[in-house]
């Protein structure tokens, strides 16, 4: 077959490449040169990824692995005699005295990549680790970088890392100095590298595909999930939304909280068959999504779902809805932050000569800003509701009892209703998410909203990580330019056959190598 699908302009160039690999081929050759492995959090799967590390080595094969599921240094270790961890950097230093030892194909010593999520609490360990020379000697190393990350990166935030073993927040830093850190490094040392596993994964043909294990689901939203849109319509499912196929102004939250207009970019099907839970308010609404797609808490702080508990109050945002279609200002230029409504403009600059607290838009709904008088957390509320002096119940009760005097009850958006009273797993089901500009957040509407009211939850899209475990690379290449005519133009037919010789060469590839 391979010699009736070469072309005379092609035959010696395949020949001599073919007699070169025939030439150099050994017993028990193997025709992959990269893998990757998965690092389970548990001491027997740590040192069965350095056995299975070893013997891909002295098959000839360089090994890569995202250390980021290892508990962080200092956590508590499940089983044996009890203990602390030590963290992921100490194993790798496991496998790179396994490098120093095994011969990789009977040639070289082995070449190690390792890998560890930004969001890591030892990601600051991990970025030095190589500082000094000999150190992690047969490593090169890079930190997953997300899109989240970056997002902090820009606006200069601060950023949690996480304990991958309990999800919670061991640390909180500043963005900008966890990214001057990465390249303060790479200059110094050229390591590590980044790797931006978001965008990885959004070019990955086959992130939907079951077979293609991918170590962190998407977190995502089911179909029937109501979107908070801005065209109009307010709440729009995400399934309606995918099958529009179109991109669409929604509502989210800027970086100080204000609701604003931003464009979802490409409303999409991101897994089929997700492990799905279900969230009860206490006022009876209902929000379904996978265990990891993040909620935004009534404290500011975003959670997912595997991590909220019954009794968090998850931030919950209410507005007017007198939202009509012909009041939608649009514009090509997509600068929906910008006043929406010309008469919210005017109701703006009416309530701000009233007083003299700081008064902005939500929506087309006019809000002020105040200092709670007990915990001097700064708040908002309506503006017919200025008069309140809590930011919430709590701070409420605290208040009744100082002063034995309850000032009002707040309609803000902060409400008892938005408690959490269960969580549920409810099965499998398609989930759906999108890219939203700037921001990377959408506010999806509650089931309880009503014809005069649209209530509101908000939470962060998706954050994915595309690393395969336990696979391997089969590339091969192509030099585009030999199939430039000399007169410039391009010879598509030839490149089309290319491509089909191209895959058929490949996949014989995996039928003829030999397996560690």
């Amino acid at each position: 077959y391979l010699y009736k699908t070469l072309t005379p302009g092609n035959y010696e160039e395949i020949r001599d490449t073919y007699e070169k690999i025939y030439k150099n081929y050994s017993k028990n050759q193997m025709m992959f040169a990269c893998f990757t492995l998965e690092v389970p959090d548990s001491i027997e799967g740590i040192f069965d990824s350095v056995k299975n590390a070893a013997i891909i080595s002295k098959y000839g094969g360089g090994v890569g692995a995202n250390f980021g599921n290892l508990r962080e240094k200092g956590a508590l270790i499940a089983g044996g005699c009890g203990g602390q961890a030590s963290g992921p950097i100490s194993f790798m230093q496991n496998w790179n005295t396994m490098g120093s030892t095994v011969v990789q194909g009977g040639k070289r010593r082995a070449a190690l990549m390792g890998m560890l999520n930004v969001h890591h609490p030892d990601i600051e360990e991990f970025i030095s680790c190589k500082e000094n020379d000999g150190n992690l000697s047969y490593f090169n190393i890079s930190v997953a970088v997300d899109d989240n990350f970056m997002f902090a990166v820009k606006e200069d935030v601060l950023y949690d890392l996480k304990s991958p073993a309990t999800g919670r927040v061991v640390k909180t830093v500043k963005a900008r100095d966890l990214w001057n850190k990465i390249c303060t490094n790479a200059h110094k040392n050229g390591d590590p590298g980044l790797f931006f596993v978001d965008t990885a994964n959004r070019d990955n043909l086959l992130k939907n595909d079951e077979k293609y294990h991918i170590e962190a689901t998407n977190p995502c939203l089911t179909g029937d999930t109501l979107v908070a849109v801005a065209d109009g319509r307010n709440a729009v499912p995400f399934k309606q939304l995918v099958e529009e196929d179109r991109d669409i102004p929604v509502y989210c939250l800027d970086k100080n909280g204000n609701i604003v207009i931003k464009m979802m970019r490409h409303p999409r099907i991101t897994g089929y068959d997700k492990d799905v839970y279900e969230i009860k308010l206490f006022d009876g609404s209902v929000i379904k999504a996978t265990s990891n797609h993040k909620f935004k808490l009534r404290d500011g702080s975003y959670k997912e779902v595997s991590q909220l508990r019954a009794g968090d109050y998850l931030w919950v945002g209410s507005k007017e809805r007198d939202i009509r279609k012909n009041n939608i200002i649009e514009k090509s230029n997509n600068e929906f932050n910008k006043c929406i409504y010309i008469e919210s403009l005017e109701k703006l600059e009416k309530c701000q000569s009233s007083t003299d607290l700081k008064c902005f838009i939500r929506g087309d709904t006019v809000y002020v800003e105040k200092q709670c008088e007990i915990c001097g957390k700064k708040f908002v509320v309506l503006f017919d509701k200025r008069e309140v002096s809590v930011c919430s119940a709590e701070c409420g009760r605290i208040l009744e009892e100082v002063k034995n005097n309850l000032i009002g009850t707040s309609n803000s958006v902060w409400s008892y209703d938005s408690m959490i009273v269960s969580i549920s797993y409810i099965g499998k089901e398609t989930v759906y998410n999108g890219t939203v500009d700037d921001y990377h957040n959408i506010c999806t509407v509650l089931s309880t909203s009503t014809d005069s009211e649209l209530y509101f939850v908000n939470s962060l899209q998706c954050g994915e990580q595309p690393l395969p475990n336990d696979s391997s690379c089969n590339l091969g290449s192509i030099n585009l330019a030999e199939f430039v005519n000399d007169d410039g133009t391009f010879n598509y037919k030839e490149f089309k056959d290319q491509i089909l010789r191209s895959i058929y060469y490949l996949d014989l590839v995996i039928d003829v190598t030999n397996y560690p």
